[in-house]
Parts: structure tokens; sequence; C-alpha cells
């Protein structure tokens, strides 16, 4: 992966939307007893009708995600067509955005995403932030395409923006929802909108997922799996210091502890324990009274045992050889304050954001009885942006905005790697750390002339320069004497002067329908696969020590 890269699907450029003709430009996943006039989106990062907009995009509303009973964002992408979502291991909350073909497969938590993820307008660094709770919903847009133009890097596939109910002037109101469904599961949502006097008003609003009762038997530890412990809280605060000067405050944060589902051991090698394939596997066909699995070639390989009975699991996961220690250990918090001032000439917005999210995951990736293959991983993110927005009053004819953002991430990855009983890969256990800095700083403009009576031209450009510091890259093994089979590994990358940016011409052939042909283009920047530089991609080594026995420091 280069760390500059264009999306393309238009011949020879880096994006389209060719020729739609949109009775509705966004398609509107809602209930069909309640169909509303105009549907109203934030795509452009202004309040438009949706068939006014030159952006594919999709509108869930939260009543069809509720009445679905969904409760992450991941879930949602089974609504829209063109998007997919991957994960490396189900349920471990590192969500893949896989818009019109656009993805990548690799998992680690330190990589950039080919879709952002917008919360409340602020920017989801990292693919493990992206698995946010639903509750309280404004509205959710999933834009597909490149939008690199008023979204910036990593946009290449496309943006999803999740919106929550903010706090309402002059209007109290409250809701609450119960349920309880199989093995023990408790769930509740609420919000409670409060003024507090004529201009200030105060909205919470809660999320809580609890079950104590599995649904997954270990045949190895003779157990259950399945429990969930989920806690979501989120206020919005807004005061009016005049009718033209408002600001909106958010505080959120939570936890989740909740199980991952087990794997299920696969037979897939020789018998014979020499590591090879079996015949069935060979042949194209799955036959585990003919195959064993990796424990199963160690146990060979060394004499200890006879393979596991691979047969004793039922195919659809509810009894498994795999040891009850699969798990998640998240918890976040984060702010977003906006200051919104309206003038005769233009309008200003001030959007300051921090958010900490520390990750946590155990994993039996072997599946079965032994140690051959745990992890244990934890990241730790810090990130904070500002932004500054100028905009044309929504009543100007010609209509523009300029935007400066500056931002900030601070990573830090550590990983446990326990393989006590993989004979066959003598590593015992491995650590491996690094920390990653970023740094981007982005300037942008975007606009829409109607130089004729159903006819408008539109276009966008930003300009990005981004910075990223890959430092004390270690890989060890934690011995009497530490064996380091890596260490200090530094390395740095820039994606600097990148621009990119759109060009469209939108045709009203009548009020309620739009023609239109943009040419878009995003940038995606790299990250380390495996977590370690490479010289496959563009950076600049700064320290590199080979295999060498140590201790640390």
């Amino acid at each position: 992966m280069q760390p500059r890269a264009l999306c393309s699907s238009f011949p020879g450029a880096a994006a389209l939307a060719l020729f739609s003709l949109l009775p509705l430009a966004a398609a509107v996943a809602q209930s069909p007893a309640s169909v509303p006039d105009e549907v109203v989106v934030l795509a452009k990062k202004r309040q438009q009708v949706a068939t006014d907009v030159d952006v594919a995009v999709k509108v869930l509303e939260p009543e069809a995600l509720q009445a679905l009973n969904f409760r992450s964002l991941p879930q949602a992408a089974a609504l829209v067509e063109n998007v997919a979502l991957f994960e490396d291991f189900a349920g471990a909350a590192i969500p893949t955005w896989v818009i019109r073909g656009v993805g990548l497969q690799d998992f680690n938590s330190n990589n950039s995403p080919t879709a952002a993820v917008y919360l409340d307008g602020a920017y989801q660094v990292a693919t493990v932030m992206g698995a946010a709770s639903l509750f309280d919903v404004a509205d959710l847009e999933i834009l597909k395409g490149p939008q690199g133009g008023l979204y910036g890097r990593n946009t290449t596939g496309g943006a999803v923006l999740l919106n929550s109910r903010r706090a309402v002037l002059g209007r109290r109101e409250a809701s609450l929802d119960l349920g309880y469904g199989s093995w023990n599961t408790s769930l509740a949502q609420g919000a409670y909108n409060l003024p507090v006097g004529d201009a200030s008003a105060l909205r919470v609003a809660f999320n809580l997922e609890n079950s104590r009762d599995g649904w997954q038997h270990s045949l190895t530890e003779r157990g259950m799996q399945g429990d969930r412990e989920k806690l979501d809280l989120r206020t919005w605060w807004r005061h009016d210091f005049s009718p033209r000067t408002r600001v909106e405050w958010k505080l959120q944060g939570g936890r989740d502890d909740s199980d991952i589902p087990l794997g299920r051991s696969l037979g897939v090698y020789d018998p014979s324990g020499n590591g090879e394939f079996c015949a069935p596997v060979l042949a194209g066909r799955r036959d585990e009274s003919e195959c064993i699995n990796w424990a199963g070639v160690n146990r060979v390989a060394d004499g200890s045992g006879v393979p596991e009975n691979l047969l004793a699991q039922s195919d659809d996961g509810k009894r498994v050889l795999s040891q009850l220690m699969n798990r998640q250990a998240n918890d976040y918090m984060g702010s977003v304050l906006e200051w919104h001032w309206q003038g005769r000439h233009a309008d200003f917005l001030s959007l300051t954001s921090f958010d900490r999210f520390d990750y946590g995951v155990m994993l039996d990736l072997d599946g079965s009885a032994g140690e051959y293959g745990h992890r244990y991983s934890s990241s730790d993110l810090r990130t904070w942006s500002q932004e500054f927005r100028l905009s044309a009053p929504a009543q100007n004819r010609v209509y523009w905005l300029a935007g400066l953002s500056v931002s900030g991430e601070e990573f830090a990855e550590h990983r446990d790697f326990r393989l006590a009983d993989n004979h066959i890969v003598r590593l015992g256990r491995g650590i491996l750390e690094y920390d990653q800095h970023t740094r981007s700083v982005s300037a942008y403009a975007d606009m829409e002339w109607p130089f004729a009576e159903r006819l408008a031209l539109t276009g966008g450009l930003r300009w990005t320069d981004e910075n990223k510091r890959y430092r004390n890259g270690n890989f060890w093994m934690p011995r009497e004497t530490p064996i380091y089979l890596a260490r200090d590994l530094a390395a740095d990358y820039s994606l600097d002067d990148q621009f990119a940016g759109s060009l469209g011409l939108k045709w009203h052939p009548t009020d309620d329908a739009l023609v239109y042909v943009k040419y878009s283009s995003a940038s995606k920047a790299a990250a380390s696969t495996a977590a370690f530089p490479s010289t496959r991609w563009r950076w600049n080594p700064i320290a590199r020590k080979p295999l060498m026995p140590g201790r640390r420091g």
C-alpha cells in the first residue's frame, strides 16, 4: 500500500457519480406508515433536501434501526446496497467498512479506514472506534464514493455519518425502551430532554445491555460463552447567548466488557502430522473424519497425544473446542464542543473534539484445548481536533464554504502472543509493542453556483499535510534474559501537499428529480502492516536493530 493513493472508478480519474436520475437522491429506510415529504441530509456539511444533493447517500431513519433492534453501527451496513462490513474475528470490534468495493484487508488497529466514520462531526481515526452504539439517534447517513473534498483523508470508499439527538430548547420530553430476550438478555435505552430556563437545555441519553447466560458451550472447559455487559452514556447541553450565537457541548463515555463468540476449530491438516493440507481439503471439500487441526499437528509431531475430536463440535458453533477466553474490554470517553455564530454575510462554526479510546481483546485463535495461538491485545488512543468553518448564509444564491482543520493522534499498542504448546512454532511467548503519533492539518473549500435556472456547477478542493511517526517498535520474548527479535524500530512518513476534491454539474429537470455528473477524489493514508514498518511502503527508516538478546531498556 502506498501512502499516496487515489481511488479511481472513473476512467483515468479518482471517482464518479454518473448521470444518476434520482426521484429521491437518497434512498430512505423507514416505516411505510410514515413517509415524510422531504428528507433533510447533512452530506455536504449543511442542511439540504435530499433531492438537491449530488452525493450518493443512503439515509437510515432511527425508526428503522429501532424496529430491527440494531444496537451498534456496524449492523446498519446490512441495510445498504453496495456496502459490506468485515471483521478479522467476528465480534472483536474491528469493523472494516467496504463501500463500492473499496476496503482493506489489514485488520491491525493502527491502520486507517477507507470509509471514514464521523460521530456528531468528530472523525474516528481508527477502525476500532467505529463500533458505536445506536441509541437516541437523530439520523445515519452513508455516503458512497470518494469524499476527500469535504471529509478529508481516508474516504476513498465513502463516509459514515452518525448523528445523535441534541438538546432542544423549550421542550420537555422523555423516552424509555426496555427489552428482555433469549439467554437472559436485558436491554434498556432512554433519553430525557430538560429545558433550563429560556436559553438553555440539557439532554441525557443512555444505553444498557446485559446478559449472564451464554449460548456457546465449550467442550474443553465445560462452560458457557456469550455474556454481554455494555453501558453508554451521553449528554448534550445547549445554550443560546443570542438569536445568532449558541454553544452545543457533548460529553460521552462508556465501556464494553462483553464476550466474543468462540471460534470453531477446523480440520484442514493431514493426520500424519507433517503440517501439509489433508486430501479432502486439497480436493476442495471438508471432511474432519480424515483431517486434524493445528493442535493435532503439534500432538502428532511431538508424540504427546491423540488429536482432538473435531466431530464433537456442532456446525452452528454452539459446541466448540475453544477455551472460554474470548472477550473484549473497551472503554471510552469523548467531548465535542461547537460554537455557532450567524452573521449577516457569513456563518461561523468552531468544532473542537477530544476522544480517548482504550481497546482490549483476548482471543483463542487456535480454537482448541491447548495454548497454540492465544492473543492478548490492548490499544490506547488519544485524539483531538480543531476545525473552523466559514460558510455563506443559507439564503445566498451562490453557496460557499471554507474550513481549516488541525488534529493529532497518539496511539500505543501492546500485544502478547502466547504459544506455550505450539512446539512447531517455537516462540513460546512473544510481546509486540510500538507507539504511533500523527499530526494533520488541512484546508478546504466547497461551492455551488447556479448559473442558470435549473443548472448548477459544484466543486470542492482540500489540501492536506499529514505526518506520522512510528517509534519504539519492539518484538521480544520475555525470557530470563529477554530475547529481542526486533528492537527500536522507527519510521516516518508524510502525506504532504495532498490535494483532493470534486467537480460536478447538476440539472433539475423537475422540482423532484436530479441529474448530475461528478468527478471526485480522495486519499488513503497508509499504516504499517503487521504493526511493523516495511520497505514495501514509502517510509524513512530512522533506526533498526537486528536480532539480538539483551535486557529491555
